[in-house]
């Protein structure tokens, strides 16, 4: 039986279950096998880790660190990208 995390919610605990095991790389080709992996993933799930990785090129771009990245991610959570002067705003509240 997987290791199911917590944090997820009912349906992806079930999605876990289910697909255990089934069609793993050794049995059929890679290429199927991730093509039907990403079909059964929901694309609001994809939609989040696309927006979410982008914040955190745009604050690596930006010069932060993963430990800024951290806070900044909680800090402007929604917004596409982190502002430009978001480190500099966070070296501000951090001095004083």
């Amino acid at each position: 039986m997987p290791r199911v995390s917590k944090g997820k919610t009912a349906r992806q605990n079930n999605l876990a279950k289910a697909t255990a095991g089934q069609n793993s790389s050794i049995e059929s080709p890679p290429a199927p096998n991730v093509k039907r992996c990403l079909d059964e993933v929901p694309q609001l799930f994809i939609l989040r880790f696309s927006n979410r990785a982008v914040r955190f090129i745009s604050g690596y771009y930006l010069g932060c660190t993963g430990k800024d990245l951290g806070y900044l991610q909680k800090e402007y959570k929604s917004h596409r990208m982190l502002p430009y002067n978001a480190v500099t705003l966070m070296k501000q509240s951090v001095q004083m």
